[in-house]
């Protein structure tokens, strides 16, 4: 078995390495960088408020994070909806100094813009609407400022583009001076959208970050430590102050961590923790931050925090723990001694939502890979011997059984002795739950599996074909299903093919069947 050679896992790293980041940026999508304000849905509502009456203009909380799904319109529907946005705006520019018209205008194109699911930054610059909004955001009938920064807002929601032009129109500094002077309510509202600015992308967040934005955070949370509505979207605007690659420099957020982990410490397991949770994972994603936050404690209470059901805090912990464990050895072994692995199975197998299940096994998977010699025997005993079951009860689910079968195929290869290979082998229904692995289009995927089959070849010559371990893959249709590998499905794709080529010349004396 030594003279095995592994090293198919290290010639798959790059692309195992792109596959971490499409996992990541799936599993962060559920911390959105943008996020609607918290208006209220019924226009009508609107109207009935009376030009100056603050109070009546409440911005209150939906929890909502993503956008609504619009109704299917036909071509023509969506036409007429774009020819009215056009003609709203343009009407809206033309009459901005005729107050009696421009908030029944606002209104008009407030509803334009949420009935039209999708509005282009090519329909609106050239109107004119952009700086006439910025303008309005300070206007003298409250009614007209807030919502002239709803629908900013729903535009920044839009596009890259709209959030350019609002900073090239200084909305910045509009918003600035707005906050200063608004009500609690629409102060919760400037600062989501300027939370949505920073989540736009890293550029637009450095800007933030240039402007002052941190000391403007610190007065707001000091003003409104028990407001809990304010707090929540202060910790998403901190949290997509810390998002985006390149990652932030450190020292630019650092007035932010006491916010974050305090946070964090205090276990509310609400959207303030969630999204503080965000954050620092946004930070110690960035291997040349993991040195500072080498705090046992804190990933004490971190670990700890995985027994809750809520699927938003799980799947912030999980972002934290896999960077952890990519980018610090002493604190991947900390969190192994401290039974991370029991943690993690036990969401595998719970009824957290899909996607949390598969980063749950992602991590298991990224585990394997820290040089430490418990953790395969481990995952054996308390994971893997459950696997069939799981697998069979989810065979649906495409994307969990993938990451479990990355978890598995990962352990193949790194296994460095027949005791703890032969261990694998022996669970009940392990082949057939192999086999079912290869109802699969990733190519990577795909290739790293067959490695696996080369080397569970290559062990089944060696130790004489007395475990009979080619012989159970065949039984459960191994030879169809490389033939239809090789002359259709990846007849075409070299790495897969390479692999194919290195199973026939192994497998020749075992059969004289294949393909």
């Amino acid at each position: 078995m030594s003279n095995i050679r592994f090293d198919f896992i290290n010639e798959n790293k790059e692309a195992r390495q792109k596959e971490r980041s499409q996992l990541r940026t799936s599993r962060r999508v559920q911390s959105l960088a943008k996020r609607r304000t918290e208006y209220q849905s019924q226009v009508q509502e609107e109207s009935k408020m009376e030009e100056g009456d603050e109070d009546d203009f409440l911005v209150r909380g939906t929890g909502k994070l993503q956008r609504q799904t619009q109704t299917i319109e036909s071509p023509s529907a969506r036409r007429q909806h774009t020819r009215s946005i056009s003609y709203f705006a343009n009407s809206l520019v033309e009459s901005q100094n005729v107050p009696e018209r421009v908030k029944e205008l606002l209104e008009q194109l407030f509803q334009g813009i949420k009935l039209n699911g999708y509005t282009s930054y090519k329909v609106i610059e050239p109107t004119g609407l952009i700086p006439v909004l910025v303008n309005f955001i300070n206007h003298p009938n409250s009614s007209v400022s807030a919502l002239s920064i709803e629908i900013i807002n729903l535009l920044l929601l839009e596009s890259s583009d709209f959030v350019t032009g609002f900073i090239n129109e200084k909305i910045i500094y509009a918003l600035s001076h707005k906050i200063e002077t608004a009500p609690t309510e629409l102060r919760i509202t400037v600062i989501t959208l300027i939370g949505n600015i920073a989540g736009d992308r890293a550029e637009t967040r450095d800007y933030l970050l240039g402007e002052n934005v941190v000391s403007l955070i610190q007065k707001l949370a000091s003003m409104y430590s028990n407001v809990t509505p304010m707090k929540e979207r202060l910790m998403f605007l901190i949290s997509n102050l810390c998002r985006g690659q390149p990652f932030v420099d450190l020292e630019k957020v650092q007035m932010l961590l006491p916010y974050i982990l305090s946070s964090i410490k205090q276990k509310k397991f609400d959207k303030i923790m969630a999204d503080a949770l965000w954050g620092f994972s946004f930070i110690v994603s960035n291997p040349q931050n993991i040195c500072k936050f080498q705090d046992s404690e804190l990933l004490e209470t971190i670990l700890s925090c995985l027994s809750t059901t809520n699927n938003d805090i799980i799947g912030a912990i999980l972002a934290v723990l896999v960077s952890y464990i990519d980018n610090d050895v002493s604190s991947a072994n900390w969190l192994f001694e401290h039974n991370v692995i029991s943690h993690l199975n036990i969401i595998i197998h719970s009824q957290c939502d899909s996607k949390t299940k598969v980063h749950a096994a992602f991590v298991l998977s990224e585990l394997v890979l820290i040089p430490n010699t418990k953790v395969i025997p481990t995952l054996i005993s308390n994971v893997f011997v459950d696997l069939p079951p799981l697998i069979s009860s989810n065979y649906s689910d495409f994307e969990f059984k993938k990451e479990i079968g990355w978890l598995v195929t990962n352990c193949i290869l790194s296994i460095k002795s027949p005791k703890e290979l032969l261990k694998l082998l022996s669970i009940k229904d392990f082949y057939l739950m192999f086999m079912l692995f290869f109802d699969d289009d990733n190519t990577k995927f795909i290739t790293q599996l067959l490695s696996c089959v080369f080397i569970l070849s290559e062990f089944d010559q060696k130790t004489n074909f007395c475990y009979h371990i080619i012989d159970n893959l065949q039984e459960r249709n191994l030879d169809n299903i490389l033939s239809s590998f090789e002359l259709s499905k990846f007849s075409s794709n070299s790495l897969v093919i390479e692999q194919l080529n290195k199973i026939k010349k192994s497998m020749k004396y075992v059969t004289s069947s294949l393909f």
